[in-house]
């Protein structure tokens, strides 16, 4: 399970940045954007430690997602997240977003599976 993650967070990185450093950098003329995220918590009551990270792909209002949580305890990954959100925007203030999450455990078997909704209002 490590070596799938770790292998396709590489190659996203490593041709992102080659397209980058190229003359003409064919990277520009991709629509949309590409983030690396992580979050790293520790639960003072669990006394666990787990970090999550993973690469988010956004275009107009869509995002997927792929974010894996490594136990730092276990050494080792225990969920992988897939995620889609679609923000719509209501009004220039007010933004809806609609989205699921499918989780697995490091086997790939199905853990949980999330379809929710989230409202965002900007105050000034």
């Amino acid at each position: 399970m490590k070596t799938i993650v770790a292998a396709a967070l590489a190659a996203i990185l490593v041709s992102g940045s080659a397209y980058a450093a190229g003359a003409g950098a064919p990277i520009k003329n991709i629509p949309g954007s590409l983030s690396f995220n992580t979050e790293t918590e520790h639960s003072i009551e669990k006394e666990t430690t787990t970090s999550e990270f993973g690469v988010a792909y956004s275009v107009e209002g869509l995002t997927l997602s792929l974010a894996p949580t490594y136990d730092w305890d276990k050494s080792e990954i225990n969920d992988v997240e897939f995620g889609a959100q679609y923000d719509i925007a209501v009004t220039d203030r007010v933004t809806i977003s609609p989205y699921g999450k499918y989780n697995a455990d490091k086997d790939f078997e199905t853990t949980d599976q999330i379809i929710g909704i989230k409202t965002s209002i900007k105050l000034f």
